[in-house]
């Protein structure tokens, strides 16, 4: 048996796809080998090996760093560890979004200061307040919980043990930089960055009236500081240079059409201005011409590819979140950016479910080939939290190197890794079934009689724990179709060990 690639990450990607073929499992928490390992190994037809080439070029994750349940509360350990099964999940691009909104949503990991003027920089622990959660000491945790916390405060030791907003935001770039570093060793490329429009509420008191939008009949939602302003450069400038101090060995620099205007723009046309693109690109120009920049958003930033693509310069990647908290297509759009480099960006879960499970394969098979067809060369996925979101995770991973793989045969593999071959028979038809007809609450849009879709929410945050869906009334038949289906995942799963 022998196993060759084009180069020794090639070779590395040929071990991982052999150890795949005997049944291994790998995902965003890690790896996971059969119960029953096989007793001979899969080996290729005699004469006719196994060959294999991606189907983009660009393959990778879009870790969103603002909750408790994802890669915010990261130490140096847990970076390693989520870098490593990136890397047998053949994998080679990370971007990381960073929010630099107001009411103190600035995260410290881009902190910046203008005009002298520094700002708190908000990074979430179990003492913080934000979307999701109240604050609480870990030592009044139920059932036991207590005893995995090692203090009153449990996130990123770089946020907790900071004695003041400065040495957080050191101590988080810190972090990032080792992790960004140890990632280029590993064979891949990494990015960061923000939201031009939006600047923290302390930095915005900095800026001369003339330049502020929001004082007076300002448009909202939208930029509070005037793009065109030589207040708006000055401070996209000390940004970026901020940016390239704190990471430089990033590969890229992204910059985000802002949340509140993508969600605007569904409702109203949203005027988006081309100026601090421009301005970013001829910045990089100067001053760090190896990095790519990424324009990229939520869905809605879509909508302005077109005019964006006559007007910018043609190395400027595009990218962007699928629009209805990923329901909605691939956007056609990317088949007509033709000459530019563009990665749609795929939801393996999307909020407000994150404390369900979420089976998105049918999604991502459907959208995958569109981008394919569309002459997309990268694809990358979007996630908060790990294990749980592996059922979709390892498809994408799979499925970025095998056009043909189904969400049935992929489903068989799945359970084979969780399950004994009995019951693995049995879960897979199961997961298939609730992936495909959607058995569990989710999301799921519905047709908000304009032609549009609006997605469903429900009980996202602790302040609506009282109210578990709201808009919508739940269906009977979902209601049981949950009842029985967690019912037969349970008693299918429940002699995993066994």
């Amino acid at each position: 048996m022998k196993l060759s690639g084009a180069s020794p990450q090639s070779t590395l990607y040929a071990v991982f796809e052999f150890l795949q073929q005997q049944g291994a499992f790998f995902g965003l928490d890690g790896e996971v080998f059969p119960l029953d390992p096989r007793q001979t190994l899969s080996l290729p037809v005699a004469g006719n090996p196994w060959r294999s080439q991606p189907r983009f070029d660009v393959r990778g994750l879009v870790p969103w760093p603002d909750f408790l349940n994802c890669i915010t509360v990261f130490n140096t350990e847990d970076h390693r560890a989520y870098l490593e099964a990136m890397l047998r999940m053949r994998h080679n691009t990370l971007g990381i979004h960073v929010y630099s909104g107001s009411n103190q949503w600035a995260e410290s990991f881009l902190s910046f200061e203008y005009g002298g003027v520094g700002h708190v920089g908000f990074t979430d622990t179990t003492a913080t307040q934000r979307w999701g959660y109240l604050p609480q000491r870990t030592s009044r945790y139920g059932m036991g919980a207590e005893q995995f916390y090692d203090g009153e405060v449990f996130g990123s030791d770089a946020t907790r043990l900071a004695r003041n907003p400065w040495e957080a935001a050191e101590r988080a770039q810190q972090l990032w930089r080792d992790a960004f570093a140890y990632a280029r060793k590993l064979g891949i490329r990494t990015g960061v960055g923000f939201e031009p429009y939006q600047i923290p509420d302390e930095i915005l008191r900095a800026v001369p009236p003339e330049a502020r939008l929001d004082l007076g009949k300002a448009p909202a939602p939208g930029p509070k500081v005037d793009p065109e302003s030589a207040a708006a450069r000055d401070i996209l400038e000390a940004r970026l240079g901020q940016l390239l101090e704190a990471y430089p060995s990033v590969d890229h620099v992204w910059l985000w059409e802002d949340e509140s205007m993508t969600w605007a723009s569904r409702k109203a046309s949203q005027s988006l201005s081309v100026t601090p693109f421009k301005q970013a690109h001829d910045f990089l120009r100067r001053h760090a011409p190896e990095k790519r920049m990424v324009l990229s958003g939520w869905g809605g930033v879509a909508r302005h590819f077109e005019d964006l693509h006559r007007q910018l310069p043609g190395d400027i990647i595009f990218s962007c979140l699928s629009d209805t908290l990923g329901w909605d297509p691939v956007h056609e759009v990317y088949a007509k950016l033709e000459g530019r480099e563009r990665w749609p960006i795929l939801w393996l879960e999307d909020d407000p479910s994150m404390w369900l499970p979420q089976f998105h394969v049918h999604r991502f098979q459907r959208d995958m080939q569109l981008a394919e067809d569309f002459g997309c060369q990268g694809l990358l996925g979007i996630h908060w939290r790990h294990r749980i979101v592996d059922p979709t995770a390892g498809f994408q991973s799979q499925a970025s190197w095998d056009a043909k793989l189904a969400p049935p045969a992929y489903y068989q593999r799945y359970a084979r890794s969780l399950a004994r071959p009995v019951r693995a028979r049995q879960l897979a038809p199961l997961l298939e079934a609730i992936d495909r007809e959607q058995r569990l609450m989710c999301t799921c849009p519905v047709e908000a009689g304009d032609g549009a879709h609006q997605h469903q929410e429900f009980a996202s945050d602790y302040d609506e724990g009282f109210v578990f869906w709201k808009g919508y009334t739940l269906g009977e038949s979902l209601i049981g179709s949950q009842k029985s289906r967690g019912l037969a995942c349970a008693s299918c799963c429940d002699g995993q060990s066994r």
